[in-house]
């Protein structure tokens, strides 16, 4: 198992990342349990709304087994303590939405440029699609994606278990907002499908 770290900070917040190499095939046998992991993305509105979400017209086993090896990815977000509480929930929601989408709009390039780098990979995004907002989705109206080549399942979509993934593989437990307040960090788990032998993606 490879285990790389990498970190950056700016005003609003600092990152931290571990990335962890594993076989595919035991990832798949200690952590993927799409039966159960499906019953959460139905409760979501983003489910058969999105085409970067469930259902998909794919085997999500046999899509992954294409691949030898995974990097898991977490990155966690610490944000700036002079920001961490905020006077109502829709206030602390809107900045949540806002952080994570700063981070995901330097991480899903990233991912997409290893890509090229590295032919015989596909990575996994952090969460849901981000190149459209749900309500412009061409699903919902039965269209073909307008981004095939930018848009990525998520772990959680592919039926992963994510926390244990991070608590397992990374050290990182989960952490959630609570009374207005921010926690001490936020996580990011995504992912790097590959059949290269690489050192580190960083």
């Amino acid at each position: 198992m490879i285990v790389c770290n990498y970190n950056t900070k700016t005003d609003m917040y600092t990152i931290k990342e571990k990335s962890v190499c594993i076989n595919t095939d035991l990832y798949i046998e200690r952590y993927h349990n799409p039966q159960k992991f499906i019953q959460f993305c139905k409760e979501c509105k983003m489910y058969n709304s999105c085409w970067s979400c469930p259902p998909f017209d794919f085997e999500t086993k046999a899509y992954l087994l294409k691949y030898t090896s995974i990097w898991i990815i977490g990155t966690q977000i610490f944000p700036s303590q002079f920001e961490r509480s905020f006077a109502t929930k829709e206030e602390l929601i809107l900045y949540e939405q806002d952080l994570l989408a700063k981070v995901r709009g330097q991480l899903d390039p990233l991912l997409l440029t290893l890509e090229n780098k590295y032919p015989e990979s596909r990575a996994c995004f952090a969460g849901t699609c981000h190149f459209c907002t749900p309500s412009k989705c061409k699903r919902n109206k039965n269209l073909p994606c307008i981004y095939p080549q930018k848009i990525r399942p998520s772990l959680e979509a592919l039926g992963f278990d994510i926390e244990h993934t991070t608590s397992d593989l990374l050290g990182i437990e989960l952490l959630w907002s609570k009374n207005n307040i921010l926690p001490e960090y936020y996580t990011l788990v995504s992912a790097f499908l590959t059949n290269n032998k690489i050192k580190k993606l960083r």
